[in-house]
């Protein structure tokens, strides 16, 4: 599903990330784990097709990023508050944005991730606080139902506790309906539990880790 083959990403004379190959699973879910200046941010950037890498390829489930990026980007959302687009419009109105640009057009679809989100459809995304920009991404990456959720401290600033427990339950049933997904958070939240697989990143480079339940160094890695 996602294949990376010795990936770089140099800005100036540091590389961020540094000759990574890593490969994801259809319906798999891996944690990259890593402390600050980690990389691990640019690497889901760079899976998203947000970021092109200086070198090295990226597929998304067989689509060649550099010689197709717009068609391996309908695979796959990132998912983080900091990324949120919507200027000037309702939250309903770019929730509906967001399904026409993937193809899954439904009014039913958008007042279903309102209700069930907590959203306020006439709400102005510009004026939304950060706990709900927060949940307004997460909630535009639901209605698109891709192949691959790149979850980026999704949960991070979703303070009201109901809300993100309803939101992570969201997510989960996302995974167990076979979404592929990256799910990376600064420690743990109840998102950690999903992962079959977690991998850790130091200064741009990456190591395959144990298998999820048998991860003991997660508390000091995710710091």
């Amino acid at each position: 599903m996602i294949s990376l083959t010795r990936v770089t990403k140099t800005y100036g004379d540091q590389n961020v990330i540094n000759d990574v190959t890593f490969h994801v699973s259809s319906g798999e879910c891996v944690r990259p784990l890593g402390a600050g200046q980690s990389g691990r941010t640019t690497l889901l950037q760079i899976i998203a097709t947000l970021v092109r890498p200086t070198s090295g390829s990226l597929s998304i489930d067989g689509v060649d990023a550099a010689r197709n990026p717009v068609a391996a980007r309908r695979k796959v959302v990132y998912v983080s508050p900091e990324a949120l687009a919507g200027s000037r419009l309702r939250v309903d109105e770019y929730l509906r944005f967001v399904a026409r640009t993937r193809g899954t057009s439904s009014d039913r679809r958008v007042t279903e991730a309102c209700e069930q989100c907590g959203l306020a459809p006439s709400a102005a995304v510009d004026r939304l606080t950060s706990d709900g920009r927060a949940t307004l991404a997460v909630a535009a990456a639901l209605v698109a139902a891709p192949d691959v959720m790149l979850l980026d401290d999704a949960l991070a600033a979703i303070a009201e506790p109901e809300r993100r427990e309803r939101i992570a339950d969201m997510i989960r049933q996302a995974r167990a309906a076979g979404t592929t997904m990256i799910v990376a958070s600064n420690g743990t939240d109840e998102l950690s539990a999903m992962s079959s697989r977690i991998v850790t990143l130091g200064r741009g480079q990456l190591q395959e880790g144990l298998p999820a339940l048998r991860h003991q160094g997660e508390a000091i890695w995710a710091r």
